[in-house]
C-alpha cells in the first residue's frame, strides 16, 4: 500500500482462485463504518466507471439532507430566518418549518419567504400551507462551481463599485438606490460559496465536483470570498 493524494490509497489488485480479483479494504474505514468479518458492502458502479462502495443498509439514497424546525409563536422572525440560514450553510437539502399551532406566524412565515426569495441561491419554496412551509435546494454544486459562482460574485461588486463612484460624482439618488438592491446578489453567492465549501471540505465527491482539487482550496476561497463581500459593502456605504 503507497499513499498517493489525502484521501487517497493505492493498493495492489490481487488474484485468487484463479479467476477472482480482490483488493483489501483501508483498515481506518473499515474500523469506522463497523465492518466485521462476514458483512455484506454494497458495490455500485458509476457512469464514470468508479465503484463506490457501502455497507449493506447504509443510505444511499440521492444524498437529500432534511431538517425541520419548530418555532414557536413568540420567535422573533429573525430569529427563525438565522435558523433557515445556518441550516443552509449546513448543507442541507429540504429545510422544513413546521409549527406545533394551527399556522405559521404570518411574520415568519412572510420574512423567511422573502429572504428566500432575495438570498439563498437556487432555493424554491417546496410546499407552502398554514402549519409548515418547505424550503428545497434545487441548484446541485456541478451546475454552479465555486469559481463561477466567485466570478459572478466579483463582477456584480466591481460594478457596484464603479457605479457608487458615479453616483457620488452625479449625486444621482436613483442610482444609488440601485446599487443598494444589488447588494443582495452579492449576499446570495456569499451564502452559496459558504454552503457549499463547508460541505466541500468533509465531502470528497463534492469536493471535485464543485471544480476544487483539495480541502486546502476551500480556506482561500473563503477568504477571498470575505474580501469581495466587504468590497460590495463599502459600495453600499459609498451610495
Amino acid at each position: 500500500m503507497s499513499m498517493n493524494n489525502p484521501g487517497e490509497e493505492l493498493r495492489k489488485v490481487q488474484v485468487t482462485g484463479g479467476s477472482t480479483y480482490i483488493i483489501s479494504l483501508p483498515k481506518p474505514w473499515v474500523e469506522q463504518m463497523g465492518i466485521q468479518r462476514g458483512s455484506v458492502v454494497k458495490i455500485t458502479q458509476k457512469d464514470d466507471l468508479t465503484l463506490q462502495i457501502q455497507p449493506q443498509g447504509a443510505d444511499t439514497s440521492d444524498g437529500t439532507r432534511k431538517v425541520l424546525i419548530s418555532p414557536s409563536p413568540n420567535d422573533d422572525p429573525d430569529s427563525v430566518v438565522r435558523k433557515v440560514v445556518s441550516t443552509y450553510l449546513m448543507g442541507y437539502n429540504i429545510i422544513q418549518l413546521k409549527s406545533n399551532q394551527k399556522r405559521l406566524e404570518s411574520s415568519q412565515r412572510f420574512l423567511v419567504k422573502d429572504f428566500t426569495r432575495k438570498k439563498l441561491v437556487g432555493t424554491e419554496i417546496l410546499s407552502d400551507l398554514p402549519q409548515d412551509l418547505t424550503l428545497q435546494v434545487l441548484l446541485s454544486y456541478a451546475e454552479l462551481s465555486v469559481k463561477d459562482a466567485l466570478r459572478r460574485m466579483s463582477v456584480i461588486a466591481a460594478s457596484m463599485h464603479r457605479d457608487a463612484i458615479a453616483a457620488l460624482g452625479m449625486e444621482e439618488s436613483n442610482l444609488a438606490r440601485e446599487i443598494v438592491a444589488m447588494d443582495d446578489e452579492v449576499d446570495r453567492f456569499n451564502l452559496y460559496i459558504i454552503r457549499l465549501l463547508k460541505v466541500a471540505v468533509t465531502d470528497g465527491h463534492i469536493l471535485k465536483e464543485s471544480g476544487l482539487k483539495s480541502p486546502k482550496e476551500c480556506l482561500g476561497y473563503r477568504l477571498i470570498t470575505k474580501s469581495v463581500e466587504r468590497m460590495a459593502d463599502h459600495a453600499v456605504n459609498i451610495a
